[in-house]
């Protein structure tokens, strides 16, 4: 199976520093304008599905790629969601501040369930989940996922490194694309 994976366009939210969890997240006008570079670099591009996160910043995100995919099958997914961050969703937390002042307490809280949300062996688990479903449902396909940064970073993971060579997954800015290919289930 080949994978091709697209982070969402810039929200107005990213462009603040806030962090969104499954908060909604609007497309920001310089994240319209990264979706619309998106569409065209993957309109000769061929999808057998589409899988789409069902938060609203990649729904809009997917809006403008499927303009050149019309006739491929897209489903919406809770599974490709971002992090569940519980109470913190779409509340004005700016991430770079805190990582910065609590440096490694702020990333050991990435292990955690907190604040009524996921913890990071969750969403590796679910991504795991996901991959081997759809491997098993689209074993000779290439499939689009388009998704979140969290979610992207929890995919690379959980795939051999053999498979995900050239990604550095601590660099995933928004409409980051990655093409990998998934040639057996991975490891949960």
């Amino acid at each position: 199976m080949q994978l091709i994976i697209i982070r969402h366009a810039e929200t107005v939210e990213n462009a603040q520093g806030i962090i969104q969890g499954y908060g909604r997240g609007s497309l920001s006008a310089r994240g319209m304008q990264q979706a619309a570079d998106a569409a065209q670099a993957l309109r000769h591009e061929t999808f057998d599905v589409i899988f789409c996160s069902d938060l609203e910043r990649c729904r809009d995100t997917a809006a403008y790629i499927t303009r050149y995919h019309q006739q491929t099958p897209f489903h919406l997914t809770s599974q490709l969601r971002e992090m569940n961050i519980g109470n913190l969703s779409n509340v004005p937390v700016r991430i770079p501040k805190i990582a910065k002042r609590y440096g490694t307490v702020f990333a050991k809280l990435f292990n955690l369930s907190i604040f009524g949300g996921e913890s990071w062996r969750g969403v590796q688990t679910r991504m795991a989940n996901f991959l081997n479903d759809t491997f098993e449902g689209y074993p000779d396909t290439t499939v689009l996922l388009v998704t979140h940064g969290v979610t992207m970073r929890a995919i690379y993971s959980v795939l051999d490194r053999e498979q995900t060579k050239g990604i550095d997954p601590n660099d995933i800015p928004n409409c980051m694309i990655w093409h990998v290919a998934m040639d057996k289930p991975v490891r949960r």
